[in-house]
């Protein structure tokens, strides 16, 4: 499995996530993790780095077209992964008047294999196990939806050029605690690879 984090640097808990999944200790199979993978927007706190918008730098069906970028798809070739995570986290949540305008709160999946059900389902896990019974219906995490569309990212190009299956998994920084945001992030994969009997 690949795991990355930290493409933007304001999404402290995708990279802080990524970190702690590094640890891990699989039963089987490899785990390799860029858990900061534009340490410069890191460094900053900033949506994007010395290298631009990391994540639009993922064109499909050619090479990256940042140099960072470049050399994290080699690491992708060198492994050839069977799943993908990209950790990320959104100031709204989706599909919600509620709050400002994002896409958290759900994990996006690739429409390759099992994805799109395992994405259900970690999103129930989430809801049952560790969303707070005092926050609003609107935290409860959903299956989001995929689009390779005109817009590059890491998992566009893993869906297209590798045809594999791949999750953005995207909590919300509205009004949540990072600690919290953290785990829900953490649990998403965890819940993911359990199914797939990885962990």
């Amino acid at each position: 499995m690949f795991v990355i984090g930290g493409q933007h640097g304001d999404e402290p808990s995708g990279w802080m996530a990524a970190n702690e999944i590094a640890q891990w200790q699989p039963d089987t199979g490899k785990l390799v993790v860029i858990p900061e993978a534009d340490q410069t927007a890191i460094r900053d706190r900033t949506y994007t780095g010395d290298n631009g918008n990391l994540n639009r730098a993922w064109t499909i069906g050619s090479d990256p077209t940042r140099l960072l970028a470049r050399e994290i798809w080699d690491v992708v070739e060198e492994h050839d992964p069977d799943v993908f995570f990209d950790l990320h986290s959104s100031f709204g949540i989706y599909g919600s008047d509620w709050g400002p305008d994002g896409v958290g709160q759900a994990v996006h999946p690739t429409p390759h294999d099992y994805a799109p059900r395992l994405a259900s389902a970690a999103a129930t896990y989430i809801n049952r196990n560790f969303i707070p019974d005092n926050y609003r219906d609107e935290y409860n995490f959903q299956r989001g939806p995929f689009s390779a569309g005109d817009i590059p990212t890491f998992t566009g190009k893993v869906a297209v050029d590798l045809e594999k299956p791949g999750f953005t998994v995207e909590s919300t920084r509205y009004e949540v605690p990072l600690d919290r945001r953290v785990t829900w992030t953490r649990r998403v994969v965890t819940d993911v690879l359990r199914h797939r009997d990885v962990i």
